[in-house]
């Protein structure tokens, strides 16, 4: 449904019609606040909200209208995250004052602040138990993780934690479709047994 909304936003907005743009943000605002999340620097927890971003990037993609109709190719909700992205970099140089490491702000998927995390994932385990449990499944993920090449582990925060089609993900990573679908099947295989034992835990401690 969201994917179908998105193309006639797109067709809206390439007709002229500026007030889809409002209509793109009301309906990718979780999606693009949990990018920001993610990419975040653990340096820029407290300073900068994931929300006011948004709300810059629109204000950005609203003056860059004209560029998205003429010289775009990508999809609308690639073209707003891909802005998103710049905005936290230029806020982070500003609250930093020093230069990035890169545009995607590569945080090691496992160690992410958002909310959304595989950690994220266990965060109902709060007891000494439970917690025992969820750190050992941490290590477990690291490693498992660590296995994996950078682009499978790309794809799944692109795919799992930010929620990106499977379209949308191959568009961010520049490969084809398939390319894509098989490479987030084989890291989801990866991790499938982390995630089981993580099943376990719940169901052993009432969770």
């Amino acid at each position: 449904m969201t994917h179908h909304v998105l193309q006639r936003l797109e067709t809206r907005l390439q007709n002229g019609d500026e007030a889809a743009l409002a209509d793109a943000f009301t309906l990718l605002h979780p999606r693009l606040a949990r990018s920001i999340r993610l990419r975040m620097d653990r340096r820029m927890v407290g300073r900068i909200d994931a929300d006011d971003v948004v709300q810059e990037t629109f204000l950005v993609a609203s003056r860059r209208l004209t560029d998205y109709r003429e010289k775009v190719s990508c999809s609308l909700a690639v073209w707003l995250r891909t802005i998103a992205l710049q905005v936290l970099v230029d806020a982070s140089r500003f609250h930093l004052r020093s230069k990035c490491r890169s545009q995607e702000l590569e945080v090691p998927l496992s160690q992410s602040t958002g909310p959304t995390t595989m950690p994220g994932l266990a965060c109902g385990l709060t007891s000494p138990t439970r917690a025992a449990a969820r750190r050992e499944l941490n290590v477990k993920l690291q490693e498992k993780l660590g296995g994996m090449s950078e682009i499978d582990r790309e794809i799944l925060r692109l795919r799992h934690f930010e929620e990106l089609t499977n379209n949308e993900a191959a568009e961010v990573l520049g490969i084809h479709k398939a390319a894509a679908t098989n490479r987030y099947l084989r890291a989801l295989r990866r991790l499938k047994p982390t995630m089981a034992s993580y099943q376990d835990v719940q169901e052993r401690t009432g969770s």
